[in-house]
């Protein structure tokens, strides 16, 4: 049911969306798009696709019961929520390197990998390249830490 209402939601937002592109003005005449033509095009192309999920997942639920989640995956999600709020508290304390290490251990682990060099691989080049793609290459500010972690933070990002 939770799939139905978020893709009914999206669809809502996407048609007040495309009600608003309708706004954009056109200043350019020799372009034959247009500036509201790319906004429009995507709309229509989601509204599209919004639709026949929606379609899809309501002959989907009519074709099976409603089943209960097991616990298991009740739990996993309630750690990985708890994982995701230790990151943010910890982020601001010890900066998105350090922080990104602590989650991408915990999400691994969390979610059932058990190769040993997989995780060490993943821990070491997933925040390490995030931190040089988006504090390096974007430019975007990231959560530095303080003290020790800041002055680590800054011989990468």
């Amino acid at each position: 049911m939770g799939e139905i209402i978020v893709l009914i939601i999206l669809i809502g937002v996407a048609s007040f969306m495309l009600k608003e592109s309708f706004a954009i003005e056109n200043v350019r005449v020799i372009d034959p798009v247009g500036a509201d033509g790319f906004p429009r095009t995507i709309l229509i192309l989601l509204l599209i696709l919004l639709v026949i999920s929606l379609f899809k997942a309501i002959k989907s639920r009519r074709e099976r019961q409603e089943e209960k989640l097991p616990i298991p995956v009740l739990i996993q999600f309630g750690g990985i929520v708890l994982a995701i709020a230790i990151f943010t508290i910890l982020s601001d304390f010890i900066g998105f390197l350090f922080s990104a290490v602590f989650i991408t251990l915990a999400l691994l682990l969390i979610l059932g990998e058990r190769k040993h060099i997989r995780i060490i691989a993943l821990v070491i080049l997933l925040p390490i390249g995030f931190s040089l793609l988006f504090g390096g290459l974007l430019g975007v500010p990231l959560p530095r830490g303080i003290g020790f972690f800041n002055e680590i933070s800054r011989f990468i990002y």
